[in-house]
């Protein structure tokens, strides 16, 4: 009998990856202006219609979100790898003009209603104190892209925020709120993933440099070996549990099987990076528990990627490892 490279997918229908911010905030955010000059305006309307922290920080990521679009242009920039540094004599001048430098990117991401992760993250920790919020910025690696998968995070190429909230810290990415990059076009979709998310899945996409960021016990390894999973995964009705690696022995058996823990009516598909289409996913049952197949197709290296409704979920690996 052939070796089989068995998966987990385990549906989870009440599982929420985070917290939603209430149509009560929602609704009064968006009657506030879309351009506000300096941030101490914006604090003002939120700590005036606001008493809960919650609400407080549900605002200022709303109105980011929906208004400040990414500045890809920057993204692509030779300025952008430079970075920032700052030369000083004394942790007092440091913090001089680290705040300086601060409140000149805040007025400028405000006038332009562009930013990168910096600006997103600086912004929002801007408004954080203004209206008396306990914020930090943290900065980390992200897992984006396929050639992702495997890989230690090594590089700083992101940053996002955490606030306490009733002496918790909750995690928060303003940045990936805004919407998404698609061949250097920035696409406007706002995204409440990214708000308030629990640890153990905004581990799946964020690595930060100092580990105790991560609110979870979880290592480099850990990110190394995950799948890369999308925004629509987070925002669906069903969870990959177990196992949670990226790569899939290519020498081991000829299908990779997937087992799901409940029956689904979301139209399943998966394609392999060469296939000009992508393959409907038939539901099977092994002693009553559904799992779908998907044949190799003596395919030794590449990546697959799995789709729900159309939108891509989760991309594996495909290559041969090494036996020990």
């Amino acid at each position: 009998m052939k070796k089989l490279l068995l998966f987990v997918l385990i549906l989870n229908l009440d599982l929420s990856v985070n917290a939603q911010i209430s149509d009560k905030v929602k609704v009064i955010v968006k009657n506030y202006p879309s351009r506000f000059t300096k941030p101490e305006k914006i604090a003002s309307k939120i700590n005036k219609d606001f008493k809960e922290e919650v609400d407080k920080v549900g605002a200022i990521y709303f109105w980011i979100a929906n208004n400040i679009a990414y500045d890809v242009e920057t993204l692509y920039s030779k300025k952008n790898k430079k970075g920032v540094y700052f030369t000083y004599r004394t942790k007092e001048e440091l913090k001089r003009k680290e705040q300086k430098y601060n409140e000149k990117l805040v007025r400028s991401v405000l006038k332009k209603k562009v930013a990168i992760c910096d600006g997103y993250s600086r912004i929002f920790k801007s408004l954080c104190d203004l209206t008396d919020i306990e914020c930090v910025i943290i900065s980390g690696s992200s897992k984006t892209v396929k050639g992702d998968i495997g890989i230690y995070p090594k590089v700083e190429d992101h940053a996002w925020n955490a606030v306490k909230i009733n002496n918790e810290w909750k995690l928060i990415d303003s940045t990936w709120g805004a919407g998404y990059v698609n061949s250097e076009l920035f696409i406007k979709e706002y995204d409440e993933s990214y708000f308030f998310t629990d640890p153990e899945f905004f581990f799946y996409k964020h690595y930060p440099s100092d580990a105790k960021w991560l609110l979870i016990s979880k290592t480099k390894e850990d990110f190394a070996n995950l799948p890369l999973y999308y925004s629509e995964y987070l925002n669906s009705d069903f969870k990959i549990e177990s196992p949670q690696i990226g790569v899939i022995d290519s020498s081991e058996g000829d299908k990779v099987i997937f087992y799901l823990n409940s029956e689904t009516s979301r139209k399943l598909t998966y394609a392999f990076n060469n296939d000009k289409y992508s393959t409907r996913i038939e539901i099977k049952k092994d002693k009553g528990k559904p799992y779908f197949e998907i044949p190799k197709g003596g395919r030794k290296r590449g990546y697959l990627t799995i789709y729900c409704n159309n939108k891509a979920i989760a991309v594996y690996k495909l290559k041969p490892l090494l036996k020990v």
